[in-house]
């Protein structure tokens, strides 16, 4: 009758490797008085049930990007990003500008990040955004699992965003996650859970200065998959090099290009080897 039920969000593909398969699931798995709901892609179902489930780690299907489908979801997903201005939203603005030169649209662009500074304006805007956005699309999670517990690892994802909303509209408590060192300066936080947990003493500073989150609301942990440097297994250089049939003895060069989906038009790959 004491079993507690929380529900995590892993619709990222990094939150498998950043939460899951760390040791934070299992430490989960070990109270015997806990059931942890896994909500993910419905097509990963299998892999998730594989890979982490257990007794007592039950996966939820969920279909994604639901609420882009209606109209004030699609439209509170857009104006989170345009409600925002930093250098890197800037960037982005002239960056579309310069290859599309929609002149209004770079206008109208600066004009929303410009009132979007008050947080008077954002304020106003999660509350229309919990009134408007598409309501129920995770009813059936919620009727059958009832959780206690929202923990959302990616607190501004378009999916964890329709599931915390409906949580909030029934008074679950959440807890919800900056995934990635840079998500901070990529939207506003059209929702604000109970606790924000950040992996960063900048990601905290930032959370407070750029969305005016309270700092005692905020908790600092870490990435627990970084846990790993620390007590994974180490090998020298010369294993390493042996490993992949290079000369120890030469210098090796590690490049990891952005791709095209990034570079409009991609000649770097010929850059480097040309030099």
């Amino acid at each position: 009758g004491n079993m507690r039920t929380i529900a995590i969000t892993s619709f990222h593909t990094l939150v498998s490797r950043n939460i899951l398969a760390t040791p934070v699931l299992e430490k989960l798995k070990s109270q015997k008085d806990l059931r942890v709901v896994l909500v993910v892609p419905d097509f990963k179902v299998d892999y998730f049930q594989k890979t982490f489930g257990a007794e007592n780690v039950l996966v939820y299907g969920a279909e994604q990007y639901r609420a882009s489908r209606y109209f004030w979801g699609l439209f509170f997903k857009r104006l989170g990003m345009l409600l925002y201005d930093n250098e890197t939203i800037r960037m982005k603005i002239a960056y579309k500008y310069y290859w599309d030169k929609k002149f209004f649209y770079f206008i109208f662009a600066r004009f929303m990040g410009f009132i979007g500074n008050s947080f008077l304006i954002r304020r106003m805007v999660r509350f229309l955004d919990l009134k408007l956005s598409p309501k129920d699309l995770f009813k059936d999670l919620l009727d059958e699992y009832r959780p206690d517990l929202i923990f959302s690892t990616d607190i501004q994802n378009e999916n964890d965003i329709s599931l915390v909303q409906d949580a909030r509209r029934r008074g679950v408590r959440v807890i919800g996650m900056i995934r990635s060192w840079d998500n901070t300066t990529m939207r506003i936080l059209r929702f604000w859970p109970d606790k924000l947990v950040v992996g960063s003493q900048a990601l905290h500073d930032e959370a407070a200065a750029y969305y005016g989150f309270p700092r005692e609301k905020i908790a600092i942990t870490g990435n627990p998959h970084y846990d790993d440097y620390l007590s994974g297994p180490k090998k020298t250089r010369e294993e390493f090099f042996r490993e992949i049939g290079f000369d120890p003895n030469k210098k090796l060069v590690f490049y990891a290009p952005a791709g095209s989906l990034l570079i409009k038009n991609n000649d770097m790959d010929q850059c480097v080897i040309e030099v």
